[in-house]
């Protein structure tokens, strides 16, 4: 490795303070970190401790975290044999983040709503024919009952569907592993 690829990783290693490089060495991670990366850490925390800490086993790959229930995959899959054009899991991992998706649509389009409100606002204010504060006040109003609507009619246009498509995934998986049972 060039000398300039070793200071550039010493530079940034010699950056971070002592309990993350700590960590990262601990952690042992050897598919996150190169060899010459835990060469060039070795060096910097012997000069920073006067001694290297010892080191967990290496990490030698990660293992992809399940971000769905391993039940819910075993009542649809049982003892059967797996889906030759599909996999389960795939599928309930889609469906879990169609499940975060809807929720953080439904958030985002609340807060846009919220931002916009003082322009909902205007718009209605314009529409000002006697003006004075009691115009002001209801046209308040009318503007947070109109973002309001409008805020639960987006949220009801996306959160739905999103929900709606991971439910039909799933029945989709579960009618094609009954199907297999038919003779």
């Amino acid at each position: 490795m060039s000398s300039d690829v070793r200071k550039g990783i010493y530079n940034n290693l010699n950056q971070k303070d002592m309990d993350e490089l700590l960590a990262m060495w601990q952690t042992n991670d050897r598919v996150e970190w190169t060899e010459e990366a835990f060469d060039v850490m070795q060096e910097i925390l012997q000069a920073r401790l006067g001694e290297v800490p010892s080191q967990n086993k290496p990490v030698l790959e990660h293992v992809k975290e399940e971000l769905f229930d391993e039940d819910a995959l075993e009542q649809i899959v049982g003892d059967q044999d797996p889906p030759v054009f599909y996999k389960p899991k795939e599928v309930l991992w889609l469906d879990t983040w169609l499940k975060h998706a809807a929720i953080t649509a439904a958030v985002i389009s609340f807060i846009k709503v919220l931002l916009n409100l003082g322009t909902t606002h205007d718009i209605v204010f314009s529409y000002n024919f006697s003006g004075g504060v009691a115009w002001e006040v209801v046209s308040w109003l009318i503007a947070i009952v109109v973002s309001v609507l409008g805020a639960y009619l987006q949220i009801v246009l996306v959160y739905f569907p999103l929900k709606a498509l991971g439910a039909v995934l799933k029945i989709l998986m579960e009618m094609e592993f009954n199907s297999r049972g038919v003779k």
